[in-house]
């Protein structure tokens, strides 16, 4: 594991964050996982709770600082606990008033990530055959988190929710052409933010960005 200190005034480097993300983001799914309640595992998935960590983590780390070597690892710890707490809470009042509406928790949330991962990363490769699916799966929510909110929101909806074009436009205020544009331009930065992980993961060329 490697150590991350940062002292106030230093540069953000995204591209550097997004490898120290990488580097501990199957312990912390762990983490999260362990956490989980039993009686809520059903409706709360450690994917979701990572997807709000991540982006946590890339608004906040301007602030970040620390010239302790665990420093790092305690601030994404914190995070953690707060956004699992929130999502708990959540999940509770909406099973106290019989509306559960979280989706694709566990197993099917990952699926879709590594799918996700499969059309940006990927020419004609099945996910199980680019990368293991748990990795995949961590670097399409870390490099989604980098994405500006309107993107990310209709990718999530559209790859992970199963949404179609008009449903997102609907649920985003929105035309059907804006909402196509959208996932045009968000998944060719989605493939763009994935930079050297993609190309570590995989060994094919790249699939076009406009198979919205």
């Amino acid at each position: 594991m490697s150590q991350v200190t940062r002292e106030r005034g230093t540069l953000v480097d995204t591209g550097e964050l997004q490898v120290e993300l990488m580097t501990r983001a199957e312990r912390l799914h762990r983490y999260v996982r362990g956490k989980i309640p039993a009686k809520l595992r059903a409706v709360v998935s450690p994917e979701d709770v990572l997807q709000e960590v991540w982006i946590a983590a890339y608004s906040g780390y301007a602030n970040y600082v620390s010239n302790r070597p665990d420093g790092f690892d305690r601030w994404l710890i914190g995070i953690a606990n707060h956004k699992l707490i929130d999502a708990l809470k959540t999940a509770g009042r909406l099973k106290r008033g019989g509306d559960v509406r979280v989706h694709h928790a566990g197993s099917k949330r990952g699926e879709s990530l590594t799918d996700l991962f499969g059309r940006v990363a990927g020419d004609g490769k099945t996910p199980s055959r680019v990368v293991a699916s748990r990795e995949a799966a961590h670097a399409v929510q870390i490099a989604l988190s980098r994405l500006p909110e309107d993107w990310r929101k209709a990718i999530q909806l559209r790859y992970l929710e199963g949404l179609s074009l008009g449903e997102i436009a609907r649920a985003m205020e929105k035309t059907d052409a804006a909402v196509h544009s959208i996932l045009y331009r968000g998944l060719r930065e989605l493939r763009a933010r994935l930079g050297d992980l993609a190309k570590f993961f995989s060994d094919a060329g790249s699939q076009s960005a406009s198979e919205c």
